[in-house]
């Protein structure tokens, strides 16, 4: 373990964090990264890393600016995930009315569907009578 002390009159400690932190830092530490079993860094080897140093008030404008948009990503993660709540409650209601009938009524009242099921059936149909035996079954000789 090693422990970072940036110099306060060169450096602020969350723009150092936000660089330790970055992707393209973090795959140079791991291409630097030594041993079979654990990998780690020599002190070295983290004294060789650099990365870009901007005057300290440049520093603070980027850390405000990432912390802005690390604000405005939450925000949006929060209305995402708000959203998708809605939608799943809306499936769901839409589901159950679907299912209660509520969706199709007006249509069922206003075509000739409706009309049509409270009608006899046609004299062609037969009526079967439930639990009647098969007609006979001819053989063939």
């Amino acid at each position: 373990m090693m422990l970072l002390r940036p110099m306060q009159s060169y450096l602020s400690n969350k723009y150092v964090l936000l660089n330790i932190l970055s992707i393209s830092f973090q795959a140079r530490m791991l291409s630097q990264a030594i041993g079979t079993g654990v990998k780690h860094l020599r002190v070295a080897d983290v004294e060789s890393l650099m990365y870009p140093l901007p005057p300290l008030p440049e520093q603070h404008e980027i850390v405000r600016r990432v912390e802005q948009l690390f604000a405005y990503a939450d925000t949006i993660e929060k209305q995402v995930n708000s959203a998708l709540t809605r939608v799943n409650n809306l499936t769901q209601s839409i589901l159950a009315k679907a299912f209660r009938g509520e969706l199709t009524a007006q249509w069922r009242a206003e075509t000739l569907i409706s009309s049509a099921v409270k009608t006899a059936p046609p004299p062609c149909w037969k009526k079967l009578r439930p639990n009647a035996p098969p007609a006979a079954v001819k053989k063939l000789a």
